[in-house]
């Protein structure tokens, strides 16, 4: 499907800026010896780049290889840590527990979104040719009894991710000022007054008062933000192969 490029240059511009300041929380949260929520911060980072790359393919950092190999895992990763939450905290979505099991999943879709799009190949051009992780893609124009266009994907599979990117997006945005939508560590919850979990078998951190202030300049509500653009981006880049 053919797009604006400077459409392609304004998401990948916003996804840089996500990646810069997921990578800052990242950083903040070693510091504070805050184990949950890295992985997460992690992930925000390596899919706003690798979206970076896919949008501006002169702007890719890494091989397409590396990046599937790092999205397999990453799927793997966080479809285990839903498993890992239900399994010691039980099944639900509100609270603690369901703030985990919320962002795990959605994170291992997202994930597996990633996988998706670089097995399908990407549209890198503003026309009808179709440009793909590894070279050139044929035309989406092509005759039908050739059989489906390389890089046009599974309509209903296509249509299932982009609704429930979206529904994430709207999720967050509607949750924005609720601190248990945040992405906020749970040792920082503790100390600030919110519902944490400590000691917990899935690693979550040890609250401490020298964090007490640290919810503030790790900037919850800008995380969620950055998890909103990601969501639409993604959405945006689902819809160019549909």
């Amino acid at each position: 499907m053919p797009y604006p490029s400077w459409l392609g240059y304004l998401f990948a511009a916003a996804l840089m800026v996500v990646g810069a300041y997921c990578l800052a929380r990242l950083v903040g949260l070693l510091v504070l010896r805050c184990r949950d929520g890295r992985d997460i911060a992690a992930g925000h980072v390596l899919m706003a780049f690798a979206m970076v790359g896919m949008l501006v393919p002169r702007w890719n950092i890494a091989a397409v290889g590396f990046w599937e190999v790092v999205f397999a895992v990453l799927a793997l990763w966080f479809f285990t840590r839903s498993g890992l939450t239900v399994t010691y905290e039980g099944f639900s979505l509100s609270g603690t527990p369901g703030r985990h099991l919320r962002h795990y999943l959605i994170h291992a879709v997202m994930a597996a979104t990633m996988l998706y799009m670089y097995w399908l190949g990407m549209p890198m051009t503003g026309s009808g040719t179709m440009v793909g992780m590894g070279g050139s893609m044929p035309d989406m124009s092509q005759s039908m009894s050739s059989g489906p266009p390389v890089g046009a994907g599974d309509p209903g599979l296509t249509l299932f991710l982009i609704v429930i990117l979206l529904v994430s997006a709207v999720w967050q945005l509607d949750g924005i000022g609720r601190p248990d939508h945040l992405h906020q560590p749970v040792a920082v919850v503790a100390v600030t007054g919110g519902a944490g979990v400590t000691g917990s078998p899935l690693g979550d951190g040890e609250p401490s008062a020298d964090r007490a202030g640290a919810s503030r300049w790790l900037a919850p509500q800008f995380s969620v933000l950055c998890h909103i653009v990601m969501c639409i981006s993604m959405a945006y880049m689902l819809v160019l192969m549909a």
